[in-house]
């Protein structure tokens, strides 16, 4: 399973880390979570599976089966539950935040109750409409009050082609970490640049002499790439300086640019159209 960079601490999330996965493929989410649930079947946690919908659970099974070795297949009957999403979340046919959080807390008092250290749980949210976000998004911030103080960790997932630019944003504000796969590699962003002290956070821009960098006004603005730009429009809105626009459907760099290499830009871009070589320093 190809991990970049730090991604690898999704998989070994610790106890009251809330995380999330945005996917392209039920294959792809079943890989992940099988290795995320791994990691609790190893270190006494109560897993708990909550997949896309009833027809999803073979297959998660039968991928999670199939990555475990053979010394661990055992575990996956009495140490994982799995439950599909319109059961979990939409009892009696809507969405009840309130009492969906009850039932995280009564499933870790159970999980203590029977020798487990804590629960280790992956939702899928797929299952929302529209009029659904914000409550859903209410709910994910209430999440974090009730997962950071206990023994839970928790990773959410959502199916990237119900999401729109401002959903991803959203998702990104109310999880630790959110990771996405391109170019067949799991890359993981952290949205919590805003939270380094001023201390450390000095950016210095790698310089270089390649034409493929734009040089503003003397300021080295970021790398473009266009035959790798979809348009989606992203890193506009991302980007605090308004430094980006769309030029014929593509990603361009404003004559005016005053980039700040905050480095949002290349983070939520999914086609790799877009970056910004840097090294930070100590002041």
């Amino acid at each position: 399973m190809n991990m970049k960079g730090n991604v690898r601490s999704i998989l070994e999330a610790q106890f009251g880390d809330h995380n999330c996965a945005i996917y392209n493929s039920n294959q792809d989410l079943d890989v992940l979570l099988a290795k995320y649930f791994e990691y609790g079947l190893d270190n006494n946690q109560f897993c708990i599976w909550v997949t896309p919908g009833a027809d999803r659970e073979s297959d998660a099974r039968k991928t999670l089966q199939n990555m475990l070795p053979d010394s661990k297949r055992h575990l996956i009957k009495d140490h994982i539950e799995f439950v599909d999403c319109n059961d979990f979340y939409l009892k009696g046919g809507s969405f009840k935040p309130d009492l969906i959080l009850e039932q995280w807390v009564d499933k870790l008092h159970w999980a203590t109750n029977n020798g487990y250290d804590g629960i280790r749980a992956s939702g899928d949210l797929g299952w929302f409409n529209e009029k659904d976000w914000p409550i859903l998004m209410d709910y994910e911030s209430k999440v974090n009050s009730v997962i950071e103080p206990s023994n839970i960790s928790a990773l959410c997932s959502y199916p990237l082609y119900k999401l729109g630019t401002s959903q991803i944003l959203d998702v990104m504000q109310h999880h630790k970490f959110v990771i996405t796969k391109k170019n067949g590699e799991w890359h993981m962003f952290e949205p919590l640049w805003d939270k380094l002290t001023p201390e450390v956070r000095v950016i210095k821009p790698i310089t270089t002499t390649s034409p493929d960098y734009q040089i503003s006004g003397g300021i080295l603005t970021p790398v473009i790439y266009p035959e790798k730009c979809d348009g989606c429009g992203l890193c506009i809105e991302v980007c605090k300086r308004n430094a980006l626009y769309l030029e014929h459907n593509k990603i361009a760099v404003r004559k005016e640019a005053h980039c700040d290499w905050c480095t949002d830009c290349e983070a939520i871009c999914p086609t790799g159209a877009i970056a910004c070589p840097f090294e930070i320093t100590m002041a």
